[in-house]
């Protein structure tokens, strides 16, 4: 089933577009600044090992594969529903709308995906469908994961 949008809106100036991107861009990474300065006292006073740096370095990386993963599962959503964008674009916008996740709240990055989407031509309609799809699949997995992991504790407790 394809949803489209009818509604037409008026795009904006680039430099205005570029304004708005530098500007949320800015308001996320002030709010990750802010809460590393203030952590700076405890991360520092830490005593790092080897093992510790390749733990985190481990950890990006499964970051980078996740966010890849997710947009190779957003992409084919969006083409599920008919969007005809391609693979990079998808993509692009996916991460680029990531970063507004660390505004407070949690919503910048949907807002984001919204815009940039709109930009490139996707309506509405299949940008929302395909974001309350991937929600349901986000909490199915979680609680799937929560169920699996009670098992194995409940298990290991008796």
């Amino acid at each position: 089933m394809v949803f489209r949008s009818t509604m037409r809106t008026k795009s904006l100036p680039p430099a205005a577009t570029k304004t708005i991107g530098y500007a949320f861009t800015l308001i996320a990474l002030a709010y990750f600044l802010k809460h590393a300065y203030s952590s700076f006292d405890e991360i520092s006073a830490y005593e790092w090992s080897l093992g510790q740096f390749i733990i985190i370095f481990f950890s990006a990386s499964l970051i980078i594969v996740i966010g890849f993963l997710s947009g190779v599962a957003w992409h084919f959503l969006l083409k599920d529903q008919g969007a005809s964008t391609s693979f990079r674009t998808n993509l692009s916008i996916l991460c680029t709308s990531q970063i507004a996740k660390y505004i407070p709240g949690n919503v910048g990055q949907y807002f984001g995906r919204i815009y940039f989407s709109r930009k490139n031509g996707i309506p509405l309609g299949t940008i929302t469908l395909s974001m309350v799809i991937e929600t349901i699949w986000l909490i199915f997995i979680a609680a799937t994961l929560s169920v699996i992991t009670f098992l194995l504790f409940k298990a290991n407790k008796t």
